[in-house]
């Protein structure tokens, strides 16, 4: 996402929160969210100024566009065709009377059509987790 886009997405979220930032604030903020593919971003933004009263920290929209994009990745679950059905997206063909595997097209369509809703392979946050309590033998 480039500067300017990225101004004119995050703007009006800012000032409904008011957030109010320097050049420098702005510039490393664009730069932790900069890789989020724009449409979960303007997802992400738009459950924010649902749910929040405060402006999002970058690691907090992050969250938001994973939540989403892993929604996305259940609704458009791979189910494979009747070539590839029983591998996950390979099929058998025969080559000189040896049995070889390869990628289905059915799985580039697929992964193509995931592509075009902007979402991508990589998680965008890993999950939250609990400090654990460490007990020292000290202690004791």
């Amino acid at each position: 996402m480039i500067w300017n886009e990225f101004r004119q997405l995050v703007m009006p979220l800012a000032v409904q929160l008011g957030a109010e930032w320097d050049a420098p604030t702005w510039k490393l903020y664009h730069r932790a969210v900069e890789k989020i593919p724009t449409a979960l971003f303007v997802v992400a933004l738009q459950d924010a100024a649902e749910t929040r009263t405060t402006f999002p920290s970058a690691a907090q929209l992050r969250e938001l566009a994973e939540q989403r994009r892993q929604a996305l990745l259940t609704a458009h679950a791979y189910d494979g065709c009747c070539e590839c059905a029983d591998h996950r997206g390979f099929r058998a063909i025969l080559v000189e009377a040896i049995e070889w595997m390869e990628r289905c097209p059915c799985f580039r369509r697929h992964q193509e059509k995931i592509a075009s809703l902007g979402v991508t392979a990589q998680p965008l946050a890993l999950p939250a987790v609990e400090p654990l309590q460490v007990r020292s033998w000290m202690s004791e």
